[in-house]
């Protein structure tokens, strides 16, 4: 028996306020990861079981003349819609082929190792909009961990100061190499531009002690730090950082950088 089709309306000009929530909670329920087909069986079952859809049976929903498929199966591929997925959720290797739940955190390593971000991949991750992770008391900017690997490839897994007398490395849990990613212009500065700092161009691999250096340590090796990193940028990047960072309209400036991170008023 076919739903009632007010119902199927309500559905189709809501679809995608509605699968929003159930995209995340999908995810979430996963965070070693789930492949867009899984995810899309997951939905295919909520839709079963809560309306009565078979998403392959077009007199369910309705025929979608674009696809010759069911509405209900555009539904489905819904929840992993580009636009969704830039919004919500972050772009994995394999072309999209694994979604992993938006972070706050982007020293986590345990996404499962692949081939390379193609020139194509880290074009669309830079250029996404800044997207907000809430939690019940506060809210942060989503950092990608595919960009932060990223970064971390660039410098072979090492800080960028590589310095054997300040450094501190060791192995995570995953056996590679720990490296932190660091936001030159701190994501606390995220409201300030409708550019999103988490791109690769604002990223720089260092070793826990030259991190926390840098937000915590006195003006002196902050500066020091910092120095080194704008340094390793350049011989990476093939310009300076301030070039590569024009178009957000900050201060770049080391001094600037320092009072950024509470090195210096």
């Amino acid at each position: 028996m076919a739903p009632d089709p007010n119902e199927l309306r309500r559905l189709n000009r809501e679809r995608q306020y509605y699968f929003l929530p159930y995209y995340i909670d999908v995810v979430s329920d996963h965070p070693e990861g789930i492949t867009a087909a899984d995810a899309k069986a997951a939905v295919a079952q909520h839709l079963l079981q809560q309306f009565e859809i078979d998403i392959a049976d077009p007199a369910h929903s309705g025929l979608n003349p674009s696809t010759g498929k069911s509405q209900a199966d555009q539904w489905a591929n819904n929840l992993i819609s580009n636009d969704v997925l830039d919004e919500h959720m972050l772009v994995v290797r394999g072309g999209r082929a694994v979604l992993y739940p938006g972070s706050d955190d982007n020293s986590r390593t345990e996404a499962p190792p692949g081939p390379a971000l193609t020139a194509s991949q880290i074009s669309v991750l830079n250029g996404r909009l800044p997207a907000r992770i809430r939690n019940r008391s506060t809210s942060t900017y989503q950092r990608s961990l595919q960009l932060a690997e990223h970064v971390r490839s660039l410098s072979g897994r090492k800080c960028a100061v590589d310095s054997p007398s300040s450094c501190v490395p060791f192995d995570g849990r995953d056996g590679q190499a720990y490296v932190e990613v660091h936001h030159v212009i701190p994501m606390a500065q995220q409201s300030s531009t409708s550019v999103n700092l988490d791109r690769v161009v604002n990223m720089v691999p260092v070793c826990p002690r030259c991190h926390s250096c840098l937000h915590r340590g006195a003006h002196q090796q902050a500066a020091e730090v910092l120095s080194e990193i704008l340094r390793w940028f350049s011989a990476i990047h093939g310009r300076t950082f301030s070039d590569a960072n024009g178009d957000l309209g900050f201060d770049v400036a080391a001094e600037a950088l320092l009072v950024m991170y509470g090195a210096m008023s």
